[in-house]
């Protein structure tokens, strides 16, 4: 049973999943100026003068707002910890298998040593350590969820599909791994069960396939036409620069302690299905 108390920091896409699994007693905080009408309240955390007391007293907290597009720390998660009072029961924060960076010919564990390549994935890593130290500080447990792409309902790649984009050929590409954020969703619930050991848990699903076969999946299963299909050579002169380092960064997961310690029985291993469900709630 997850804790009765909960704060959510950050009022996103997986967020908005956890909130629909909880009671009414969650506390849902955007990480922007703008009021929400769907009963969060906002907070500007891009301000130096950010201010606001922020009780957390006896309270789980679940952190997924993401660092800023630019710098070495997440000045967004500093502001958060110092509005902060009292002592939480448990953090929750949400971070990406982005942080072991580029590791061919490795399997990648939890336990993994993470050495990020791509700055977006130093900053979360930043981030992890800042919130460990806080914890650490005030004796808090802390879980941390490392995950993949996130898909569900509104989040598949079909615009990209639909204008034809080029992807990076399946034969010459990395792995890549995903996760329905309904099972985020079931991931952070679990992690908010005092009974779970504090730690780093791996998410994914059953698959690993490669980004442009992913894309490729998508585009059979929504009834549109396959993307084109480029070499690593011609996708080095033809996709940005961080689309490219998505389509090439190595790293193969294993996340079967992780799953096995959450007690997760994922509701959507093959991706596939997952996709279908999707576009069947679109329609």
């Amino acid at each position: 049973m997850a804790d009765t108390r909960v704060l959510l920091a950050g009022f996103g896409y997986c967020a908005r999943r956890l909130a629909a699994r909880l009671d009414a007693s969650a506390t849902a905080w955007q990480a922007h100026s703008r009021s929400g009408a769907d009963g969060s309240r906002a907070l500007d955390l891009d301000r130096a003068d950010a201010s606001a007391a922020i009780d957390v007293d006896g309270q789980a907290v679940v952190y997924s707002i993401a660092p800023p597009s630019d710098g070495e720390i997440d000045t967004r998660l500093a502001r958060w910890l110092a509005l902060l009072h009292g002592q939480p029961r448990r953090v929750v924060y949400l971070s990406t298998t982005g942080v072991y960076g580029h590791r061919p010919g490795e399997i990648i564990t939890e336990a993994a040593t993470p050495q990020p390549t791509q700055a977006r994935s130093a900053r979360r890593l930043a981030a992890e350590t800042a919130l460990a130290r806080w914890c650490h500080e005030l004796d808090v447990p802390l879980v941390v969820l490392r995950l993949p792409a996130i898909y569900g309902p509104g989040r598949l790649p079909l615009a990209r599909i639909e204008r034809g984009d080029p992807v990076l050929d399946p034969a010459e590409a990395p792995p890549s791994y995903r996760i329905h954020v309904d099972d985020v969703a079931a991931g952070l619930e679990r992690a908010l069960d005092s009974a779970l050991a504090p730690g780093i848990y791996l998410l994914r699903d059953d698959s690993d396939w490669s980004l442009g076969a992913w894309f490729m999946q998508v585009a059979v299963l929504a009834g549109l036409p396959v993307p084109p299909v480029v070499s690593l050579a011609e996708a080095r002169a033809r996709l940005s620069p961080a689309m490219l380092g998505f389509m090439t960064e190595y790293r193969r997961l294993d996340d079967r302690h992780s799953r096995e310690a959450l007690g997760l029985r994922l509701l959507w291993p093959d991706p596939r299905e997952g996709v279908r469900a999707c576009l069947a709630q679109a329609r």
